[in-house]
């Protein structure tokens, strides 16, 4: 079974921290943020 998570302010600190430690986890995440430029550096 996949696990997902659903990140909110992903594009800086601790969502941005957030995201990349669950994605080194396997977990897919779903990063939501209001700069889309600095989310896109993410993927």
């Amino acid at each position: 079974m996949t696990k997902h998570a659903l990140v909110t302010g992903a594009s800086s600190g601790i969502g941005c921290a957030m995201s990349l430690d669950l994605a080194r986890e396997s977990i897919q995440v779903l990063g939501i943020s209001r700069r889309e430029n600095n989310l896109c550096k993410l993927k």
